[in-house]
């Protein structure tokens, strides 16, 4: 329709034009960074290499006007790219140290990895040494690790206190041994914290179930 300045109502249709052309024009800059968003963060998804089946449906959506539509897939694919990028990169921490606990001599199993992805402790030990041990905390994004010695509970006869002393300062240099592998692994580590060496009594932990088996037949054949 073409306004007639002459129009007694010529005033409000002038103001209620422009106010369509200014909501259309901002509805389109919407759709317009929308769809934007919504196509850099599904290139983002595959470059993670995953197979995820949305994709080809997302991609067709972008020739889609359809405003709150675009804004709700918008917010699945980037939920979906921060839970997937977050798991990879937590998946690439957690076999960094596992490899730089291994180059060091240290025992890693799968059994104790999935305890570790379970419940966010990992203790390792090595096998020619299994009066003492490692314990690793974090949580589950790795984001921040708690490493400390440990000694095996079962053992304590064996232990003296100059000893527990020697170990926590051969656990200092092994730590910046695997301070290097991780960093060549692109990983930095920063420390906020470090307890002298000495200062804190040991934890004590079941480090050698074979020394606990063998321990109990020992008992028994005194009580025979």
């Amino acid at each position: 329709n073409v306004l007639n300045e002459n129009d007694v109502n010529y005033s409000l249709l002038l103001d209620s034009l422009t106010i369509e052309a200014a909501i259309f024009y901002k509805e389109q800059l919407e759709l317009r960074d929308i769809k934007e968003n919504l196509e850099s963060i599904i290139a983002q998804l595959e470059t993670l290499g995953l197979e995820i089946q949305f994709i080809s449906k997302w991609k067709a959506l972008l020739k889609s006007d359809n405003l709150t539509e675009l804004q709700n897939t918008l917010e699945k694919a980037t939920r979906l790219y921060d839970e997937k990028s977050q798991s990879i990169i937590v998946e690439t921490r957690r076999q960094a140290i596992k490899k730089a606990l291994k180059e060091a001599g240290y025992e890693v199993n799968d059994g104790m990895e999935t305890a570790w992805v379970e419940n966010g402790r990992l203790v390792v030990k090595k096998a020619k040494n299994a009066l003492y041990g490692v314990e690793f905390m974090s949580p589950k994004n790795l984001s921040r690790i708690q490493a400390r010695v440990v000694a095996d509970e079962n053992r304590k006869n064996e232990r003296t206190p100059s000893l527990d002393k020697a170990q926590e300062e051969v656990w200092c240099d092994e730590f910046d041994d695997i301070k290097g592998i991780l960093e060549n692994e692109d990983l930095s580590i920063f420390i906020d914290k470090a307890q002298e060496v000495g200062s804190v009594k040991l934890k004590e932990v079941p480090l050698d179930k074979s020394y606990i088996r063998s321990e109990k037949k020992i008992k028994r054949g005194r009580k025979l």
